[in-house]
C-alpha cells in the first residue's frame, strides 16, 4: 500500500472530533498503527494534534482487549502527550484507566449476601459481624495505595467512589461497637442500622457500576432469568418464571399500546419451602424483574420476620409494620416465616394479627396499592394453614402461591 493510500484513509478534522468515550474511535486499530508509521516516513502528512489522536485511539482499542494492568497503553498515552498534551481525550482515557482498576477493587467487595436478624443468636451475630469486618479491612488494604488524579476529582465516579469508603468506615464502626458489646456480654447490637448500611454499600456498588461506560465493562450484565438459569436444578421454578415473565411483558406492552386492563398484573407473591432452598433469593430475582419490566420503581428488597415487626405493647406493631412498609415502597417487602405472625395459641398480648391486619390495610389502601409488592416465604404446611386462618390475606394472595418445594431433595428452590 502506498503512503498516499494509507492517509486517505485518515481524515485529520474526523480524528479530532473523537471526543467522546461512549463512542468508539472512527478508525480501527490496524489504521491508526498504519498511518503512525507511515508519518514517521512523511510528518509533514498530520499535525501533532492528530497523531496524538491516533495513539489515543490504539489506547482505545487496547483498553477493550486489556481490562488489568496494561503498560502498553502507558507508554502509548505517555507518548501522546508528548505530541499534544491538550488533546481531550488523552486524560479522559488515563481517567477511565484509573478507575477501571478501582471498579476490578469494588467488585471484589463481597456483601450483598450479608444479612442479620435481631433473632440470631449472639455468637451468631458476633460470627457474621467478624467475617463483615475482615471483609470491609481486605478491600482498604486493597485499596490502600489507590491515589484518583485531580482531574479525576470532578468525575461522577469519583463521588460514588469516595461515599462508598465513608459508608464502609462507618459500617466498620457500627460493627466495632456490636462486637465489643458481645464481647462484653451486653445488649443492643443495632442489627437493623448494620443491615440498612449493607443495602446503602450494595447500591453504591450497583451505581458504580452502572455510571462505569459499558463499553469498557467485559462482563455482560445478567438479566434475571439469566441468573435463575445459572442456579443449579429448579427446573420447574424456571419453567414458571420464564413463563410469568413472557405474562407479565405482555401485560406491560398491550397497556403501553393502549389497552386498558381490568386488572392489573397481581406483583404479591407466597413463596414456599423448606430452609435453604432459595426462597429468599428467588424474591430476590423477582424484585428485579419487577423493576426490569417497570412494574416498581427500583429493585430493592427490606427483608424481615415476626421479630421485626411484632411489637410488646399496644400500637407497637402497626407502627413497626408500617415503618418497614414505607422502607419497601418502590420495591419488595419480603416477609420470611410469615406464617409465625400467626399462632393458633396466641393470646390477647400477642399483636401478629395487628401485622397482618396492617399488612392487608397497607396492600389494598390508595395510599400504597401497587407501589410496593409483599413476598411472604415459609414452610409449604405452615403457610397454607397461615393463609387458611386469614381469609383477608387469603383474598390478596388469591392464586399466588406459585413456588411449592416439596423436599429439599426434589427439584426445588
Amino acid at each position: 500500500m502506498t503512503n498516499h493510500l494509507i492517509f486517505s484513509k485518515i481524515n485529520e478534522s474526523t480524528l479530532l472530533n473523537w471526543t467522546d468515550i461512549n463512542q468508539p474511535p472512527p478508525y480501527r486499530e490496524i489504521d491508526c498503527l498504519r498511518a503512525i508509521d507511515q508519518y514517521r516516513a512523511e510528518p509533514e502528512k498530520l499535525s501533532d494534534t492528530a497523531v496524538s489522536a491516533l495513539h489515543a485511539m490504539l489506547v482505545y482499542h487496547r483498553l477493550m482487549r486489556h481490562h488489568d494492568v496494561d503498560h502498553l497503553s502507558d507508554k502509548l498515552l505517555a507518548l501522546a502527550k508528548e505530541y499534544d498534551a491538550d488533546f481531550p481525550m488523552i486524560d479522559t482515557l488515563a481517567q477511565i484507566k484509573q478507575f477501571y482498576r478501582v471498579f476490578q477493587d469494588i467488585k471484589t467487595l463481597d456483601v450483598d449476601g450479608f444479612s442479620m436478624r435481631e433473632t440470631d443468636f449472639d455468637q451468631l451475630k458476633l460470627k457474621k459481624m467478624t467475617e463483615l469486618k475482615e471483609e470491609i479491612n481486605r478491600f482498604f488494604e486493597l485499596t490502600r495505595h489507590v491515589s484518583i488524579y485531580t482531574s479525576s476529582k470532578s468525575h461522577p465516579l469519583y463521588h460514588i467512589f469516595k461515599e462508598l469508603k465513608e459508608a464502609l468506615v462507618e459500617l466498620e464502626s457500627d460493627l466495632d461497637d456490636g462486637i465489643h458489646l458481645i464481647e462484653n456480654r451486653r445488649t443492643g447490637v443495632q442489627t437493623s442500622k448494620i443491615n440498612q448500611s449493607v443495602r446503602q454499600i450494595v447500591q453504591l456498588i450497583e451505581d458504580f457500576n452502572a455510571a462505569f461506560p459499558s463499553i469498557f465493562n467485559s462482563e455482560v450484565k445478567q438479566s434475571p432469568l439469566e441468573k435463575l438459569e445459572s442456579m443449579v436444578g429448579l427446573e420447574h421454578v424456571k419453567r414458571y418464571m420464564r413463563q410469568y415473565y413472557h405474562y407479565l411483558k405482555y401485560q406491560q406492552d398491550r397497556k403501553s399500546i393502549g389497552f386498558q386492563m381490568i386488572d392489573e398484573p397481581g406483583l404479591h407473591m407466597i413463596i414456599t419451602g423448606n430452609p435453604g432452598t432459595g426462597k429468599t433469593t428467588i424474591a430476590r430475582l423477582l424484585a428485579e424483574i419487577y423493576h426490569e419490566l417497570g412494574l416498581l420503581e427500583t429493585k430493592k428488597v427490606i427483608e424481615v420476620n415476626r421479630s421485626h415487626l411484632v411489637g410488646s405493647f399496644v400500637g407497637q406493631s402497626e407502627e413497626n409494620t408500617m415503618a418497614y412498609i414505607r422502607e419497601a415502597v418502590g420495591g419488595v417487602l419480603f416477609i420470611d416465616e410469615a406464617y409465625s405472625l400467626h399462632r393458633q395459641d396466641q393470646s390477647g398480648s400477642d399483636y401478629g394479627q395487628a401485622v397482618i391486619d396492617t399488612i392487608v390495610s397497607a396492600m389494598t389502601s390508595g395510599e400504597y396499592a401497587g407501589k410496593f409488592a409483599v413476598i411472604l416465604a415459609g414452610y409449604p404446611e405452615e403457610m397454607r394453614q397461615f393463609l387458611w386462618a386469614n381469609p383477608a390475606l387469603e383474598a390478596v394472595f388469591l392464586n399466588r402461591t406459585l413456588f411449592n418445594y416439596p423436599t429439599l431433595k426434589s427439584v426445588s428452590c
